[in-house]
């Protein structure tokens, strides 16, 4: 995902690494952490009904699930 884009779900890392970082005012990228497996990522935006604050890169080969915002919604239901 990335900074500023819709929020529409949330995203599992479940092998691999990750980046996720930010563009700071000058337009340079700001690598906030890297993300380890078992990371959830998107979540305070999802919950907020907001934009990702930040973008998340992969790097190599790795396995990402995604849960939508419709299905986290149905689940928090039951």
């Amino acid at each position: 995902f990335a900074e500023g884009g819709p929020a529409r779900g949330i995203y599992i890392l479940s092998t691999g690494r990750a980046t996720v970082s930010i563009a700071s005012s000058e337009g340079r990228v700001v690598i906030l952490r890297m993300a380890e497996e078992g990371d959830v990522l998107g979540l305070n935006a999802v919950l907020r009904g907001s934009t990702y604050e930040a973008t998340m890169k992969i790097l190599g080969p790795s396995r990402v699930d995604f849960i939508s915002r419709a299905e986290l919604d149905r689940k928090s239901v039951v």
